[in-house]
């Protein structure tokens, strides 16, 4: 039945890719109801098994970063770093990559897994290890409120076979640590230097920030800057640091607790050479050069502390223009009423456009701050404007998840050497 189901699924895609269309979803639908065995009869076979990279905010990221580290200590890493992170598009993944000889020649899968897609996951197949990475109000329509995301990702936690990796200063991510039993904990977390930047949801109108710590992380952040992070993993190390936003630097050490829990060698020398390369996964901190010599950001945001974390970029970095576009689709969340909880100030005397469907929604939040925006009825035309900057002058835009793909489909006759992402 495996290999029947294999060829089905093969068909489907090739026939979908002669039509021109993606095969991210079709394929897996039809093999999950054909053969709902597929997927564990090949995962299971990884010689490293599967790795769950799951949580509310940096999947993506984390994700991609886990995946260059490990090839570069040797392993044929299987993964879904566009973003995919729905068990059908899985399957569709694993299809697509396994041979007409039925082998899929992978040592290890780095999976990114939503909250509710990783429940249903793990249904199919166990992971080796799960990565869990913050719990935060996000999507309420989507996913309830945060307890009941909190017991979903506990649930995929419990799941894994030999390790969890867990965030020492996220409360609801700690509490894992008591409902888990044989299985290796590794922690990660930044020090009580940083308290001040990283505010947690239950801080956000809060005077006094305290500083929580569940357990002494074995990968600590120590400090960072816009070129380098310092860390704490067995011994102190520099590190360089490529990316934007403090998050990111918060998304290395996850990824850099994730590896030590896979390998037992690390060869850190081997990590510093992937990190001075790395390039942020799409859309996340994503610059892309106008052919008119103009840089633009693209950066994700879709709940309250992302967003706040991620408007600290303006504080750091220098932008002519900045863009805030804001969609209510299913996949962005239809409730937008968490901007309220997000502190623009910090875009105070900055050039802002603001578009998206719920484009007015957001002109208003800022008009109650006393900040002043150019509204834009559309995507094209906000992309306009921005694109009439000079060469060498810099812009971003913070877009939730629809938003950007659109972004980026406009963009991708305007940019020098576009990277197309199949989603």
């Amino acid at each position: 039945m495996n290999y029947v189901s294999l060829i089905i699924g093969k068909t489907v895609i090739f026939l979908m890719r002669l039509l021109g269309r993606n095969a991210n979803t079709l394929p897996g639908l039809i093999i999950e109801k054909l053969n709902p065995k597929f997927l564990d009869s090949k995962l299971s076979k990884l010689p490293n098994g599967v790795i769950i990279v799951t949580g509310t905010n940096g999947k993506t990221t984390t994700t991609k970063l886990l995946s260059s580290l490990l090839s570069a200590q040797g392993l044929r890493v299987l993964s879904n770093q566009t973003g995919g992170n729905f068990v059908r598009g899985i399957i569709s993944l694993v299809l697509d990559k396994t041979s007409l000889t039925n082998k899929l020649d992978y040592d290890v899968a780095v999976l990114e897994l939503d909250e509710a897609h990783g429940v249903r996951f793990v249904n199919y197949s166990r992971p080796r290890g799960v990565i869990a990475l913050n719990i935060l109000r996000d999507q309420l329509d989507r996913f309830g409120e945060i307890d009941q995301t909190a017991e979903l990702v506990a649930k995929i936690a419990k799941s894994s076979k030999d390790f969890i990796v867990l965030n020492s200063n996220d409360p609801r991510i700690s509490k894992i640590s008591d409902q888990v039993k044989n299985r290796e904990i590794y922690w990660y977390g930044y020090s009580s230097k940083l308290k001040d930047i990283f505010i947690s949801d239950d801080q956000h109108y809060s005077k006094d920030v305290n500083f929580f710590e569940a357990h002494r992380p074995d990968v600590e952040l120590l400090s960072f800057n816009e070129n380098k992070l310092v860390i704490n993993a067995d011994m102190k190390r520099e590190l360089p640091f490529k990316l934007t936003g403090s998050y990111n630097a918060v998304n290395i050490v996850a990824a850099i607790a994730g590896l030590n829990a896979i390998i037992s060698e690390v060869d850190y020398d081997k990590v510093t050479k992937v990190l001075s390369e790395f390039r942020p996964a799409f859309g996340r901190g994503e610059v892309l050069e106008l052919k008119n010599g103009v840089s633009l950001q693209l950066q994700l945001v879709k709940n309250p502390s992302g967003f706040n974390q991620a408007l600290n970029i303006t504080s750091d970095h220098h932008f002519d223009k900045v863009g805030i576009v804001i969609n209510d689709n299913y996949s962005d969340g239809r409730d937008v009423s968490w901007l309220y909880d997000v502190n623009f100030k910090v875009l105070k005397n900055l050039k802002i456009y603001v578009g998206g469907i719920r484009y007015l929604d957001m002109a208003l939040r800022l008009k109650l701050l006393d900040i002043d925006s150019n509204t834009c009825s559309s995507l094209q035309e906000l992309i306009k404007d921005i694109s009439k900057l000079e060469k060498n002058q810099k812009a971003i835009i913070y877009c939730t998840y629809t938003a950007m793909l659109e972004i980026r489909n406009i963009l991708k006759d305007k940019v020098e050497n576009f990277e197309e992402v199949g989603l």
